[in-house]
């Protein structure tokens, strides 16, 4: 009797150690969603990315980035993203205030970007292509 008397005794004493086990582990599972939840959105509102859309096009962007770097003197808004290997300068209007050599010399030699369009440069797996895309894709978005 004295056998069955310790191991009833014994039982209270394991079940709370069990269910204090329990609660430090569910309390530590809360704990870790929460970080990886609170990193996560951090993430998400630290790219603010507007758009970026593949056309049927081959290697033609919209790209609507927010601007990392927009000077407004020059109208240049300087748009990099490492993301897929894209790498953009969106040139905004008047052209003639650019001071890169190599966007003057754009579009074989065009000495006028066109009225309400601005240049696109972009480079895709390490070749660089220029296009034309209206210029209300650009003004109106959020560039700073």
């Amino acid at each position: 009797m004295t056998d069955s008397k310790a191991e009833i005794e014994a039982r209270p004493e394991e079940t709370p150690i069990k269910n204090k086990k329990k609660r430090s582990l569910g309390t530590v599972l809360i704990v870790v969603l929460t970080i990886v939840i609170l990193f996560a959105s951090f993430y998400v509102f630290q790219r603010n990315i507007i758009s970026v859309v593949q056309s049927k096009e081959n290697h033609f962007f919209h790209i609507l980035y927010q601007a990392k770097h927009y000077d407004k003197d020059d109208e240049v808004a300087i748009l990099n993203d490492d993301k897929e290997g894209i790498l953009a300068t969106i040139i905004a209007m008047p052209k003639e205030k650019v001071k890169e050599k190599k966007v003057l010399l754009l579009l074989e030699g065009q000495n006028k970007v066109p009225k309400n369009q601005c240049v696109l440069q972009y480079s895709y797996h390490g070749k660089t292509y220029y296009r034309l895309i209206p210029q209300e894709e650009i003004l109106g978005k959020k560039l700073i």
